[in-house]
């Protein structure tokens, strides 16, 4: 699986438009008005950047929160997505490291041309779990995860089942990939160990997105254990999602119009060729 520039997800300084300017940790500058007392802030860390998110579902999932505990706002986020404290200080850096190197590398190749050649560094391991777990970037979680599912997907069955349970829809789908990835895979996923995952996920996942790719990778489960087709069958008539249930009712029939993605079936749709 090709993943996202690094160098996006590790920038060596962040730039926006605004007024005045501060600078947080050794690297990383803010150019916009930041509060006076910016909340969330660990003073010192590289990564000290206030965290906002367009994710709606996340914002749905932090106000139902609220709701539900009293708690305002921003305790409820920090409760989803404080996990960060735990994350070492040495696996932060080595993991920064890591992606710096691979951004130089980038960098080198595009400027001197010829031949790809693979980043060549020893991959942390230990630390690329930690953090696509426990960093506080879910855009890093994200590029862990990737980096997990290339370099040390049996090892990080485990990493990739936690990652599962992400607030952000797109970890959650790398970590779907890590598991369905059997090119970067060298021994067999337990079947009983990843279908109870699966299944609560079509059950109770809010994004569409992860329900589809999840019901695909179902799809391929269906011989190998009892409770998928049944499962399949029932999602095909009462999911809430249109496309979810076409794509569930296709892998329950065994149809390969179950491996289509959104975007195509959206298309398909739009022309009248999409019949349940």
């Amino acid at each position: 699986m090709a993943h996202a520039s690094p160098a996006a997800a590790f920038p060596s300084k962040v730039s926006h438009a605004g007024e005045g300017g501060k600078t947080l940790g050794p690297e990383i500058v803010i150019t916009y008005p930041l509060p006076k007392r910016p909340l969330g802030i660990r003073r010192g860390s590289q990564w000290s950047v206030i965290m906002m998110t367009k994710d709606r579902d996340l914002k749905r999932r932090i106000r139902a929160r609220a709701a539900k505990t009293g708690e305002s706002y921003q305790a409820a986020r920090r409760h989803l997505l404080g996990r960060a404290r735990a994350l070492s200080a040495d696996d932060e850096r080595a993991v920064a490291a890591y992606f710096d190197g691979y951004a130089r590398h980038v960098d080198r190749f595009r400027a001197e041309g010829g031949l790809w050649q693979p980043f060549e560094r020893e991959v942390p391991i230990q630390a690329m779990q930690a953090a696509a777990l426990l960093h506080p970037s879910p855009k890093i979680r994200r590029e862990c995860l990737g980096v997990l599912d290339h370099a040390a997907n049996d090892q990080s069955i485990v990493v990739f089942r936690r990652a599962l349970r992400d607030p952000v829809p797109r970890v959650r789908l790398v970590a779907l990939h890590g598991l369905s990835c059997d090119r970067c895979r060298v021994g067999e996923v337990r079947i009983d160990d990843v279908v109870g995952d699966l299944i609560r996920m079509v059950r109770e996942d809010s994004s569409v997105k992860v329900r589809h790719v999840t019901v695909q990778l179902l799809a391929r489960l269906v011989a190998n254990d009892m409770r998928v087709s049944s499962l399949l069958e029932r999602v095909s008539l009462e999911d809430p999602d249109d496309l979810v249930r076409f794509v569930a009712g296709a892998a329950a029939c065994g149809s390969r119009q179950a491996l289509q993605t959104r975007k195509g079936l959206r298309r398909r749709r739009a022309k009248g060729q999409l019949h349940s």
